[in-house]
């Protein structure tokens, strides 16, 4: 069965229209609850800064309840932090009530086991199963309570526990907290490892999460971190789980920046489980080459966590991710953690030598995406129109880059990126691929 609700994280959608309209939201939560909890079971809900958020919770909770979960309300909270208390204080699974680095408008839920990993596709499909089976004899109920608590001494100390010793004395860290979950945590964190901060982005209002702000805007604000007088900073997304540094050249160091440097920082000290490093379909080119130069092994998984920790496992590895920021630490964690990664990035930015491989340690491919709103998603793969125009563009760029062809897992977008070594072939390349697959499907 094929998944309708959930995409690549979660369920996503405007609050009060479908898939997050409240009659959905309350049988997400009572079929989510019977399949992963059952009666007498613990959640332990978390949710960003957006204005709906609370709105989406009172429906969800109703949901829970019916099916006799007991949930505890953690507030704002960031994902990887609801990940870590799950499993750190025995709940038997969590909710994350976030649209991510979506606008405001969005929200979503995603699920997290007692172990405090993302469930894979066949548990989805069989929530959205009673899902479907329940809206034939509709569930209603009236307000439910949770209960209130606060884990945020816990979830810091958690993440200290992880890099024992780091300390920042000394150094100035400019903050980019999105207007999201992290703007309280984030702050604490790094003023505990002795840090002097610059801290923007950290005053929601319910509507200016990721407004201008946040690791889809990191590169405006690396190009003012010198100005703040930072050594280097930190910009993470609306729900705390990526996370892209900030360079005092102005430059953004992104996922493969991160994935280099730290690879080779284990290899060298003995430390990299299985010679390996996961990233995804979208890692830069370059980064492959830079792996095979220092013979570490390289595989691309789909987009997404859940599929970088299904190739780790697979591969016995333990380092993982994605460009955008979102990084599996496996050896510390079972999902990404935008706070976990800035203080790898921190150890790094300490080394003069690491710090120089995640700077200078890939040689890049040009790249850009396209984004393209489609009516519907039409099979890919198999579809002779869209071969043809994929031959034309590895035509373009004589064979010497990638392009890859996917759909948002959460939008109705197709995504087109192309990378080769020189730019004005990129730009011709997927100009018109991007233009021939318009004619096509919108």
């Amino acid at each position: 069965m094929a998944r309708r609700l959930f995409g690549t994280d979660g369920i996503r959608g405007v609050y009060g229209e479908h898939p997050l309209d409240g009659e959905t939201i309350r049988l997400v939560g009572f079929s989510a609850g019977s399949i992963i909890g059952g009666k007498g079971s613990k959640a332990l809900i978390g949710c960003d800064t957006r204005e709906s958020s609370g709105a989406v919770r009172a429906e969800l909770v109703r949901g829970l309840s019916l099916a006799g979960v007991v949930p505890f309300d953690a507030g704002v909270f960031p994902t990887p932090a609801v990940a870590a208390m799950v499993k750190e204080k025995g709940f038997d699974f969590g909710v994350v009530i976030s649209a991510s680095h979506n606008p405001y408008k969005d929200n979503g839920i995603k699920f997290f086991s007692g172990a405090g990993a993302k469930f894979d596709d066949s548990k989805e499909e069989e929530i959205e199963a009673l899902i479907e089976e329940s809206r034939k004899s509709p569930i209603s109920g009236s307000s439910a309570e949770c209960r209130a608590v606060s884990f945020d001494d816990d979830y810091l100390k958690y993440l200290l526990s992880k890099v024992g010793g780091l300390s920042l004395k000394g150094k100035k860290v400019l903050l980019d907290c999105a207007n999201g979950a992290s703007y309280r945590l984030a702050p604490r964190l790094f003023l505990g490892l002795g840090a002097e901060l610059a801290v923007v982005a950290d005053a929601p209002d319910g509507r200016n999460i990721n407004l201008g702000c946040g690791s889809l805007h990191a590169g405006e604000l690396a190009k003012r971190t010198a100005s703040f007088g930072a050594d280097f900073g930190f910009s993470f997304d609306g729900d705390a789980d990526r996370c892209l540094a900030l360079h005092p050249s102005g430059s953004v160091l992104d996922g493969d920046n991160l994935l280099f440097a730290e690879a080779k920082r284990r290899k060298k000290a003995g430390l990299l489980s299985g010679n390996l490093a996961v990233g995804t379909v979208m890692s830069n080119y370059g980064l492959e080459e830079a792996f095979a130069a220092e013979k570490i092994d390289f595989t691309r998984a789909a987009v997404g966590d859940r599929y970088v920790l299904e190739a780790l496992r697979a591969g016995g590895g333990e380092l993982g991710g994605e460009p955008s920021g979102h990084i599996i630490f496996l050896d510390m964690a079972d999902t990404g953690d935008g706070l976990l990664t800035a203080l790898v990035y921190s150890r790094l930015f300490l080394s003069e030598e690491t710090a120089k491989d995640l700077s200078e340690g890939i040689t890049r491919y040009c790249q850009k995406m396209i984004n393209i709103r489609v009516k519907e998603k039409r099979p890919i793969e198999g579809d002779g129109e869209i071969a043809a125009f994929m031959a034309e563009a590895e035509e373009t760029i004589s064979g010497q880059g990638r392009i890859v062809l996917r759909y948002s897992g959460t939008e109705p977008l197709l995504r087109v990126m192309i990378e080769a070594r020189s730019e004005a072939v990129v730009e011709k390349a997927v100009n018109k691929l991007a233009e021939d697959l318009r004619s096509l499907l919108t």
